[in-house]
Order: structure tokens, then sequence, then C-alpha cells
């Protein structure tokens, strides 16, 4: 059923050479989620005495139907097997069934030397659908993550990966997109410090995370070496404050194993690391697991070998509570004979249950590609022309009775012509003035800014209309993006979940340089072309607001007091101002206190949500403008827990989500509503302010069978966007919308930035 897959030439020279791939290095070991850019390890054998520089071409389909032409060049050393990785967007409407070719040319000559393609595919078990969750795991053990993909009690299934190793992964950030986490551990991941471990693997995952990605480091029983490789500087505490101890076996429920059992593990000394969070302590109450942000994700330490005995002997409840604190999420996560044997809390009878994974699945943030469409000019056109059709039809048919019935009908076909030109002269006309004529996009963004680093990430969904045939030169600009220097941009046409058959029918070939995926020269045919922009960047980009200049980026956001707050109290100040070009509406603000104390025990504290600028008299959130001080001073009464877990939700015949915190509010308006192609802005905000913490959301309401029926959320587009996992830690994030403003990313057209217009969610990050 796995496809493949071995071509082999026969060259002018007595040497063979050969092009292959195996069934495990299409995607991720094999999975392959659409919506994203996928990695693809071909193997080439050269046995001549000559090295070879080749040409290698990945070719898929993007959404609009062209042919992409994926390539990167690469020297095949002389009487040796050289693998290589290969990188092409994969678009969102993709089918399982889909194949796709690999081939190899000479540089010099590719008419002298060639191998002839290679068909590439994926089999039905390994086809991850977009709104799936995807970890990349370095054990042979599920280490408690079995139970998550089940897919029971929460919104999203899991694909865990297992059996790999750093030298399986992509050595490109691109290849590890389409992975929610990547979790290590000596068991199979190998030694990040050895000399077997690809060099190339490092500034990978160091991007990976930069771009929002979450890199889990388990500890190893003995022979850390961690803190000798390339990443020592990514760890969340420097290397000398790493120590190995051993002691009692820590628990993550809070208790210990009886103090006879006791094993090896690793401390944490945060004190010269003000941005580590602790995230579990040990008994003698010195960090365990510790979790810092970089960039725009996560790294994790978990000082505890997990695929040793002692931590697999623990309870069910102990491994969930330390995966939903490493990772945000909120679900209960009851395996699959639980929920449906009613043997949770010692049950006797079993509950009237519908598992998320027999639930109707409803995707966020379908609304999408309706606001970043381009309507009216195509549909006027369309309505004047079929106008002109029944016109000339009736024209040359009365024309010809008229004819007759005068005895002139020898004269019908001249005049038959005459009727031809004339509409056809007013067809042209008529298309000519009513064509869109100025370069233009549409766009639906989200950016996030570091306030302390001065960097910021931008995603943005574009709608890009050139008018005219030909070939157009689009792009981003390269940046230097601390601390890794300088970071490539993507444009890639990945299109949305159900673009069904959509697509040019002329279909052309455009060619993506894997080394440069922020230029395309791309067909454009005066009408539309979809394109998602991911952006790394330190640069402020200034623009045009209605009040005068305006910016995009960093500095659009200026602290005029530094950040602070008690977590003992529970309270935050903090004075901000902006520069964006309008008003941001329906500011919101997540206050997460990091760890506390939970009556007499140390524990992470649920992070506070209040919606600030409230007007006293009329009850409306008034927005937050440009210039303006967004005071914050203490917490408000209004202040909200972002998400209380239910007591029991076996028990409970009735659940009150409204009693479940923020999220459970914004979960409790979603019921019974159908996804929407076309969404108000009160839909708009709800739905995004999900999407940012969707790990964070209580689960679905699992126990209800009636009306309205149940639903799992689930993400298709945006899953790198979650902000679930900086929840943990001391941290201010501020939320808002601009409702309409020009494209946050420095977009350019043949060297010109195209007008635009479109939605952007701001989220504006500090570490306390």
């Amino acid at each position: 059923m796995l496809v493949m897959l071995t071509a082999v030439a026969v060259w002018p020279q007595s040497s063979r050479q050969t092009l292959s791939v195996d069934t495990k290095d299409v995607g991720v070991s094999g999975f392959v989620r659409p919506g994203q850019w996928t990695p693809l390890r071909v193997t080439v054998d050269n046995p001549s005495i000559d090295d070879l520089e080749l040409r290698f071409t990945w070719s898929v389909r993007d959404a609009d139907g062209d042919e992409v032409a994926a390539q990167r060049t690469a020297v095949i050393n002389a009487q040796r097997r050289e693998r290589l990785w290969l990188y092409a967007p994969i678009p969102m409407s993709a089918s399982r069934d889909a194949t796709w070719t690999v081939q190899a040319a000479s540089t010099e000559d590719p008419g002298a030397l060639a191998i002839e393609p290679v068909s590439v595919g994926v089999s039905d078990s390994r086809w991850v659908l977009p709104g799936t969750g995807v970890i990349a795991l370095m054990s042979g053990q599920d280490l408690g993550l079995g139970d998550y993909a089940q897919h029971v009690t929460q919104h999203e299934p899991l694909e865990v990966v297992r059996d790999l190793s750093l030298a399986d992964l992509p050595d490109n950030a691109l290849g590890l997109a389409g992975l929610d986490a990547v979790i290590w551990t000596a068991e199979t991941g190998g030694d990040p410090a050895g000399a077997d471990t690809p060099a190339t693997v490092f500034p990978a995952l160091r991007e990976y995370v930069l771009r929002g990605g979450h890199l889990v480091i388990v500890m190893p029983t003995v022979g850390e070496t961690w803190t000798q490789s390339p990443l020592a500087d990514f760890l969340p505490v420097a290397p000398e404050r790493v120590r190995r101890e051993t002691g009692p076996v820590p628990r993550f429920g809070g208790t210990m194993l009886p103090d006879v059992e006791s094993t090896s593990f690793y401390e944490f000394d945060v004190r010269d690391a003000p941005d580590a969070a602790v995230l579990f302590r040990n008994e003698a109450g010195r960090p365990l697991v510790v979790q810092a942000r970089r960039g725009f994700g996560t790294v994790t330490l978990i000082g505890m070998d997990l695929t040793k005995a002692e931590f697999s002997r623990q309870n069910a409840a102990d491994k969930q509570r330390l995966w939903n604190t490493v990772f945000g999420w909120t679900s209960p996560v009851w395996n699959a004979n639980q929920v449906r044997l009613g043997l949770a809390r010692g049950e006797s009878k079993p509950p009237t249950l519908k598992p998320a994974d027999d639930m109707v699945p409803r995707a966020l943030a379908g609304f999408v590609p309706g606001r970043v469409a381009m309507r009216g000019t195509i549909s006027t056109i369309l309505l004047v022309a079929m106008a002109l059709l029944m016109l000339y039809v009736a024209a040359a048919a009365v024309s010809f009775f008229v004819l007759r019935g005068r005895g002139a009908a020898r004269h019908a076909w001249a005049v038959f012509g005459l009727i031809v030109l004339g509409f056809s002269v007013v067809a042209w006309s008529g298309a000519w003035v009513a064509r869109p004529a100025t370069l233009q996009a549409q766009h639906f963004s989200v950016m996030d800014v570091d306030g302390a680093a001065g960097t910021a990430r931008v995603r943005s969904w574009v709608s890009l209309f050139v008018p005219r045939f030909g070939i157009a030169e689009v792009s981003l600009p390269p940046d230097d993006f601390p601390p890794i220097g300088p970071v490539t941009n993507r444009l890639a046409a990945l299109g949305f979940e159900r673009d069904g058959g959509l697509g040019f029918l002329d279909s052309q070939r455009y060619v993506v340089d894997l080394d440069d995926p922020a230029t395309l020269n791309l067909p454009v045919r005066s009408t539309t072309r979809r394109l998602t922009l991911d952006v790394l960047t330190s640069q402020t980009r200034d623009v045009e607001g209605p009040a005068g200049p305006a910016s995009f980026g960093p500095a659009s956001f200026v602290a005029l007091d530094p950040p602070a707050h008690d977590p003992a109290a529970g309270t935050l100040t903090a004075r901000l101002q902006h520069s964006l070009p309008g008003n941001l509406h329906d500011v919101t603000v997540v206050y997460c206190p990091g760890e506390g104390y939970r009556g007499r025990d140390r524990a992470v504290l649920t992070p506070w949500v209040w919606r600030p600028n409230v007007d006293a008299g009329s009850g409306q959130r008034a927005p937050w403008t440009p210039g303006q001080v967004l005071e914050i001073n203490g917490r408000p009464n209004d202040a909200q827990r972002l998400v209380i877990k239910p007591d029991d939700m076996f028990e409970a015949k009735e659940r009150n989500m409204k009693q479940e915190g923020f999220l459970g509010v914004l979960l409790d308006q979603q019921r019974g509503v159908a996804e929407q192609v076309s969404a108000g802005d009160d839909t708009v905000t709800r739905e995004m302010l999900m999407l940012s913490f969707f790990d964070a959301l209580p689960p679905p309401w699992f126990s209800k069978t009636d009306w309205p029926v149940p639903t799992a959320l689930r993400r298709p587009l945006g899953r790198d966007l979650d902000l679930s996992d900086l929840l943990s830690g001391p941290r201010l994030i501020v939320l808002g919308n601009l409702p309409d403003g020009p494209l946050p990313a420095d977009l350019k057209v043949d060297g010109r930035t195209p007008p635009a217009t479109g939605w952007t969610l701001v989220r504006l990050i500090y570490d306390l």
C-alpha cells in the first residue's frame, strides 16, 4: 500500500547511479499532514569515480493547481551513498492518494545526465488530517501519551510518532513545521553531543522552537550530554546549573513513592535563569521540571528519566498532570476503557457518554477563506456578460425573422456578422472598463510581538491580485533574527481545507528554491492567488495609519514601565502604548502568575483574564487607541480564571461550562453553532481567542448526547499559533484586534508593496 519506489537510470558511463526513497522517509517517519511544508529524504548511490553535482526536484500541485518544483542542489561524492532532504508545501486540499515525483539532473548538462523520476505516495494509515496533532517521540514507549492518542475526552486526535532519533529529523525547520512537539529521550534519541548526530539538526530545532515549536528534553539517568551540545545555550538553565542527584522517586502528583525506592535524577538551579519557570519540584523542594520561552516557542527540561520503570509504575493521573502542565493541556484524558465502561472514580454503573471520536468535528477559524476572498468584480462582469449573451442571442434570432419578413433573407449573414462584431466590441470594452486595474491584496493575519526581545512573528493568509498575465516576482525580505542570525521566511500556496477541485485550468510550473523559499516567480492570470506568509522579523515596518504614521513590528509597542507582578497576591502592574495603524478592539489581558502556593503546596497557578478599557457608564469596551496609555494596576474584580476544571464530569447530570472559567464561557457560546464561512466580528474575536489558547480549552461535553449535539473542536490552520504552553511561566499576554488595516508583513510584488486591507489579531508577550 505504501508506494514506492526505486527508479534506476543507466547513464553513458559504465557505472550505475540510483535514486530511491524509503517508505519511512516520506514526511516524518512516514506521517504526512497536508497544509504544511513536508520533508522527504532521498537516497542517492554514486558508485562512479567522479563527484556529481545534482539538482533534485520534488514536484507537487499547489492549492491553485499549478505545479511546484521544489529544488535543492547538492554534491554527491564519488563512490558514496548520500542522503538528502527535500521539502515541499503540500496543500491542505491534497488527496490522501496523491502521488508526487522526484528526479535529479546534472547542474552542468541536464540533458547528458538524468535519473529516471521516482513516484512517491503515502499510505492511508499515515495520512494525518489537518485537525490532528502530531508529536515526535524519541522512545519506543508512550510515556503516558497513549491515552491522549485515543481521542476520547479531548477535542483533537493526536498521533504519537515513536522510535525516532535526532538523526531522523530533517535538516531544516521547514520539515519540522508539522510537529506540535519534539520529545527527546536517551532510549532512541541518540547522543546530542555525539559525532553520529548530524550537525544540521540543531539549527533546524532552534528555528523550529523560535517559530513556535516545543522541544522537550527528558534527561537520562546517566550520561547527560545536552549541556555539551550545540543547543546548550538554548536550555532553560546554564550547563553549570544542572546537577545529578539521588533520592526518593519523585511523583508529579505532589506526593512521593515510599522512601525505600530511590533513583537518580537531575535538579536545576534557576537562580541565574530569570526566564526559567519551575513546573515541578522534588521532595527537597528543588526544581525538577523547568521550562523557558525561546522566541515564540518553548524548551522544557524534565529531570527524571521517564523511560525507566520508576515512571511507568506511576499512576495515570500523575502522568496526565505532568503532560498537562508541560503542554498547557486541560483535558481530563480518561482512557477509552474508563469512559466506555464507567470505571472512572469507582463508579459501578456506566454513565451516558459520547466519546470525542464519535462527535461531529467543528473547525475553528473556518471564516478565514471568506475573509481573504476578493468579491464583487468577477460577479459584476459575469452578470454583464450573461446579459450581453442573452441580448446577442435575441438580436441574432430577431434579425433573421425581420429580414425574412421583408424579403431580404439573403442579407442575414451580413447582418449576423455585424451583430457579432458590435457585441464583441461592447463586451470587450465593458470588460476593459470593469476589470480591476490595480495591484491589491486582502489578508487575515496574526502578529505576535515579543516585548522584551524586540522580535515579531507574522502569519498571514493572503489573496493577491496582479492585474496582468505572465510571471510576477513575489517575495518577503530576509531578516536577522536573534539568536540565530539570518532566517529564511516562507511563501507558499497552501490553500484551505475545503478547496475541493479548485484550480486554474491552464496549469503552469514554477520553481521554489529551498535555499530561499521567500521568493517565488509566480504565474499570474489577472485573477487572485492565495498565499500563506510565515515571517520572523526583528524589523519594524512603517505604514500609514488613519491618523498618520504608524508601524507593524517589535517597535509597535512601548512599555513605559517594566511590567511587574506579585504572584503571592496575584496582581500585575504595567503601562503600555502602541503605534499600530488603527485602534485595537476587544483588548484582552491574560496574566500568568507562574509558580506559587496553592494551599500548602507549590504549583503552577491558573492564569487570570480580564477585559480592560470598560466604560463605567455604558459597560461597553472602549478600543485601545494609538498613543493611549493602557494602565494595568492590580487585578480587577471582574477578572476570571482562564479555565477551571470541573470536579467530576461523570457524576454531573448537567455541565455548566459558564462556570469553567473564561475559556469555558467561550466554549459555551460555541455550542450548537455551525461552522461559518462568513462570520461577524464577535464570532471572529471569540474563535481567535479560542485558537490562541486551544490546548487550554475545557474538554468537549462528552457526557451529553441530546441537543445541542456535542462537538469536538479542531484546528485545520494556525496550529502553531497556540500560546497554551506559555501559560505556565510568569507572563503577560495582551491580545487585541485590528479589524481593518494593512498587511503586517512586508510583501513585495515585482518590487512594489501591494495595497492591502484585512483583519489582524495582535498578541503582545512579556515575560515577568
